[in-house]
């Protein structure tokens, strides 16, 4: 279900960890629609962590809600680990375990997030299927990405042998899916939620950002 080994994401993640947010306002804004649905004695576990600028915000923000974030990459949860110990954050535990681990179990989340990860799995079907199995009633699915599937079909043709070409050399993930937003829909759905949040920054058609609730 996750990439097939972490070496492209351990070695870059250091640089990683230093790049600033690109849109701060739109960040900031997916955040606080999160914070909106969390209230004390939750459990939230973030799958695709990165060196876990969002689960540390938002337990900060949140000290009476358990945080659970998982990443694939080695180095990336290394990094995180060291700022959660930083601030001192003991409601925020840091996993080293690819997606489908995190999903497995007999734990339930009251939210689950994933973003930036629905795009680079190699099923990602599966993946919300999964994820929406593993919620509790009026649970919530948070994910946002880009809609790489509905790029002008030129420049699709013209990127994918590029991308071929990239993930050889070791400088592109493994996996990059031409996500459409229709088909991604649909599968949320089918998967028994319901899209309560779908938005996309001012002037930014193809980045999307969509919560999905679990019916009680």
């Amino acid at each position: 279900m996750t990439q097939l080994n972490p070496h492209f994401w351990d070695k870059i993640a250091a640089g990683y960890a230093l790049r600033p947010v690109g849109d701060v306002a739109s960040y900031a804004y997916k955040l606080e629609q999160m914070s909106q649905h969390l209230v004390a004695g939750m459990t939230v576990l973030e799958i695709g962590c990165g060196t876990g600028s969002t689960a540390i915000t938002l337990a900060q923000k949140h000290p009476d809600v358990e945080f659970v974030a998982e990443d694939f990459s080695p180095e990336m949860i290394n990094i995180a680990k060291a700022k959660a110990i930083d601030l001192g954050l003991d409601n925020l535990t840091f996993n080293c375990n690819c997606a489908e681990q995190g999903l497995l179990g007999e734990a339930q989340f009251d939210m689950i997030i994933a973003m930036n990860l629905v795009l680079l799995v190699p099923d990602w079907q599966a993946m919300v299927v999964q994820a929406a199995s593993k919620l509790k009633p009026n649970g919530w699915w948070v994910s946002g990405h880009f809609w790489l599937g509905e790029v002008n079909l030129l420049i699709k043709l013209l990127a994918k042998p590029l991308i071929k070409i990239g993930q050889l050399m070791g400088r592109l993930p493994e996996h990059l899916h031409f996500l459409k937003r229709k088909a991604y829909c649909e599968a949320i759905q089918a998967a028994g939620l319901t899209i309560e949040t779908d938005w996309h920054p001012p002037g930014k058609p193809k980045v999307f950002f969509i919560m999905a609730q679990r019916s009680a």
